[in-house]
């Protein structure tokens, strides 16, 4: 007959802590795989957190329309092709024909010499329209932003990037007066910072929206652009109406820019909707190969759970026989090995969640990545470290069942 269970806990127990050393040790595999489990799962989840959150930012109903740069060969094609670059005649083309559209926003990205110097990280100056704030989804925490008047009148103001009004010499000043390219704007107000300095967002946007300042359409008269003709724009940013989905309209869009061009391609059709795609199937990858990585680790933490509990079967021989002498079954004894290495292994995962915990808060506050602890990921830890433990136990358990009582009394 089967001991109760709470009997068959409380003899593993004491047989653990009679080896406590040898259990530590060998539980230690349990413990780093646990750490490695749970931080994998926190920085999967983080990104796919800050993903997601860069979605909402972003919207999935925007299209940009790119300038390319151009050899002097596609130059002389282009101007046999009577294109100029992107222009305002492709922003009323767009914004006339394509019926989805309901606002657009051309942009310069100039280069300029800006005074006062924020530092060596020289801001990029970014002329548009008021629209560009409504569909980048850009907040302030001082001011304001462009507005359409300021681009009718040509006004001379500018909006600063949270980084560049933090590193102004003396700080920012609402009227305050920064000179561009030997100009000077006045300053209206201050962006919010924007996770710009990396995925999605960026790989859209192409700038660092906090080390940006932006002034009006118009009011760039004479200051060079990075890309395309003269006077061209670097992009069009376009928004859909809500429920109009980008992907059907990127051909569209396309084919229109190619007619005005007689089908000269100098641009191109971006679909944020197909990058965020590809960042998703880029961070199911990157979460196949850490897995595949932890799982390693728990099995050789599960092989290390193993070969201990084969140790203790021939430590204990002796105890084995006097339990199977006084009418111990052998499944009460498998029950017994098996407990204790589930009890080894639960003892390792507890520890692993500690310090999984620990490192994922590390991994955030040294590398600054987003990071997420959930509960379900501290469950399927736990769940996947007594699993191993278990297994791990089943040889050394039946070895133990399966020994001769005569021979482990001898």
């Amino acid at each position: 007959m089967n001991p109760p269970m709470h009997r068959t806990l409380l003899m593993a127990t004491k047989s653990l802590a009679v080896h406590k050393l040898q259990a530590g040790l060998s539980a230690l595999g349990i413990v780093f795989a646990v750490v490695a489990v749970v931080m994998m799962l926190a920085i999967a989840e983080g990104a796919k957190q800050d993903l997601m959150r860069q979605i909402a930012l972003l919207g999935t109903n925007t299209l940009i329309v790119r300038q390319l740069p151009l050899t002097d060969r596609q130059r002389q094609k282009a101007a046999q092709s009577h294109s100029g670059g992107l222009t305002a005649a492709d922003v009323r083309l767009l914004g006339g024909a394509v019926a989805a559209v309901a606002a657009s926003a051309p942009v310069r990205y100039l280069r300029a010499a800006v005074q006062p110097a924020p530092d060596r990280r020289p801001p990029l100056v970014v002329s548009t329209t008021a629209d560009y704030a409504r569909i980048k989804n850009l907040a302030l925490t001082a001011g304001r932003f462009l507005s359409d008047e300021d681009v009718a009148r040509r006004q001379r103001i500018c909006v600063l990037g949270s980084a560049v009004a933090d590193r102004i010499p003396g700080g920012w000043q609402a009227g305050g007066t920064i000179t561009v390219d030997g100009q000077p704007f006045t300053t209206v107000g201050v962006l919010a910072r924007t996770d710009s300095s990396g995925g999605p967002r960026k790989a859209l946007t192409g700038i660092d929206l906090n080390n940006a300042i932006f002034i009006p359409v118009g009011a760039d008269a004479g200051i060079e652009t990075d890309a395309g003709p003269p006077g061209a724009f670097s992009e069009i940013t376009l928004q859909l109406r809500a429920g109009q989905p980008a992907r059907r309209y990127g051909p569209v869009v396309e084919r229109l820019m190619l007619d005005a061009r007689s089908g000269f391609k100098d641009f191109e059709v971006v679909v944020p909707e197909a990058l965020i795609d590809k960042a998703q199937q880029a961070q199911r990858t990157f979460n196949i190969v850490l897995g595949c990585i932890t799982c390693i680790s728990l099995v050789v933490g599960g092989i290390g759970i193993m070969n201990i509990m084969i140790a203790t079967v021939s430590e204990r021989t002796g105890e084995i026989g006097i339990k199977r002498a006084v009418g111990a079954t052998q499944a009460a004894i498998a029950q017994e090995f098996l407990t204790e290495a589930a009890l080894l292994t639960f003892g390792g995962a507890l520890a692993g969640l500690l310090g999984g915990a620990v490192g994922a808060g590390l991994v955030a506050q040294f590398a600054g990545w987003p990071v997420r602890v959930t509960v379900w990921s501290m469950m399927l830890a736990v769940a996947m470290a007594v699993a191993v433990g278990v297994c791990s136990g089943l040889y050394p358990a039946w070895k133990a069942a399966h020994l001769d009582p005569i021979e482990a009394l001898r």
